[in-house]
C-alpha cells in the first residue's frame, strides 16, 4: 500500500531519516516536506510512532489533473466514507475544495459533510506532476509535548526536548522491540521515550540525585520496567542492541575529562551494542572520540538561538 507522508519541517533531513531507519525502508521519494512511502499493511501500523512525521495518508489512487474529474467520479467513495467528511487540497488551488467535494457527494449514500470534524478526510495532494488522492489515516497528536522538562516531576533544564528522543530511539532501533542502554541517562528523558515506546531500558548514571530524579520521572509516566541506577558507565558489559544518549556536557565536570569518559564508553560499546545515537554539542571535536564506530549519518539539529547539536549515528 502507498502513503505519502507530511514531514516536520522543523528538520527535513532528520524526519526523512527517521523514517527511513525506523520503518526500514532502503529509500524515500521525497518533495519538501511530503514524502512518498511503500509499506505493508504491519509496517503501516507503526506510522502512529513516528516523531517528526505530522500527517499520514493513504493514497486511493492517483491521476493526472487533466483526468482527475472523471476519476472522482468512477471512484468507489462509499468504501472509504464513514458517517462525515471534508475534503482538503495540498499544492492545489483551495477553490477546488468545493468542487471536488460536490462529485463525492453524489457518489454517497447519506453524505454529511463537516469541515472540522470529519470522519473521513479526503485530501487532494499535488506531487510533481501527478495528484494523488488520498485519506488521512492519521495525525500526530504531539502528545511528547506533555512530557517537556519542566512537566515533569522531576526537572533538570538540560534534558534532552523529546520529541528528539524519541526520534533518537527509533532511529537506533527500528520497529522491533529492543534492549536500549542511556549510559548518561540523568533524569531518563531519553528512557522515558524508549519506555513508551516498549523497550527494555537500562540507564546508568554516577549522579545519585539525577539517578533518584529519573527514576521518579520514569514512574510518573507509568513505565514499571526498567533498570536505572547509581552505576559507572565504563563498568557496563552486558550485551544491548542499542545505545541512545546524550553526552553530559554543560554538568560539573571539565569537557576534557568527559571527552575521555566518552572515549573510553565507545571503544567498550564496540563489543556489547549494535547501533548508537549519540548527540554532542555543537562544538564538540567528536571525530576523535569514535574509535572503531563508521559514522552512518549525522545532523546538525538547531534546538533554540543559544544551542545547537550534532546528532551522530553510529554502526560497526
Amino acid at each position: 500500500m502507498k502513503y505519502i507522508l507530511v514531514l516536520s519541517k522543523q528538520d527535513l533531513r532528520l524526519s526523512k531519516f527517521e523514517v527511513i531507519e525506523y520503518l526500514g525502508l532502503n529509500k524515500i521519494v521525497s518533495k519538501k516536506e511530503l514524502a512518498l512511502i511503500n509499506l505493508s499493511d504491519k509496517k503501516a501500523k507503526a506510522i502512529k510512532n513516528l516523531a517528526y512525521t505530522n500527517f499520514a495518508y493513504e493514497i486511493l489512487f492517483e491521476s493526472s489533473m487533466k483526468n482527475l474529474l472523471s476519476k472522482i467520479k468512477k471512484f468507489d467513495w462509499q468504501k472509504h466514507y464513514k458517517k462525515k467528511y471534508c475534503v482538503r487540497c495540498v499544492g492545489i488551488d483551495v477553490s477546488n475544495e468545493r468542487k471536488y467535494a460536490d462529485l463525492i457527494w453524489n457518489k454517497l449514500r447519506k453524505p454529511k459533510v463537516d469541515l472540522k470534524k470529519a470522519n473521513s478526510e479526503f485530501v487532494f495532494i499535488k506531487f510533481g506532476n501527478k495528484i494523488f488522492v488520498t485519506k488521512l489515516i492519521w495525525k500526530n497528536s504531539k502528545d511528547f509535548l506533555q512530557r517537556k522538562a519542566h512537566l515533569r516531576p522531576q526537572l533538570h533544564p538540560s534534558s534532552l526536548d523529546p520529541r528528539l528522543a524519541k526520534a533518537c530511539v527509533n532511529i537506533s532501533t527500528g520497529l522491533r522491540k529492543k534492549k536500549v542502554l542511556d549510559p548518561f541517562c540523568g533524569t531518563c528523558g531519553i528512557l522515558i521515550e524508549a519506555g513508551l515506546l516498549g523497550h527494555k531500558i537500562i540507564g546508568c548514571d554516577l549522579d545519585v540525585i539525577m539517578a533518584r530524579k529519573g527514576v521518579i520521572n520514569l514512574d510518573h509516566y507509568g513505565i514499571n520496567k526498567f533498570e536505572v541506577g547509581l552505576r559507572d558507565a565504563l563498568d557496563f558489559k552486558e550485551k544491548v542492541d542499542a545505545v541512545v544518549t546524550d553526552i553530559p556536557y554543560g554538568r560539573n565536570t571539565k569537557a576534557k575529562e568527559i571527552e575521555v569518559v566518552v572515549k573510553k564508553f565507545l571503544e567498550k560499546a564496540y563489543k556489547f551494542s549494535k547501533k548508537i545515537v549519540v548527540m554532542f554539542p555543537n562544538d564538540a571535536k567528536y571525530k576523535k572520540l569514535l574509535g572503531k564506530w563508521k559514522i552512518k549519518a549525522e545532523f546538525n539539529h538547531y534546538l533554540h538561538k543559544s544551542l545547537s547539536k550534532k546528532i551522530v549515528v553510529l554502526k560497526k
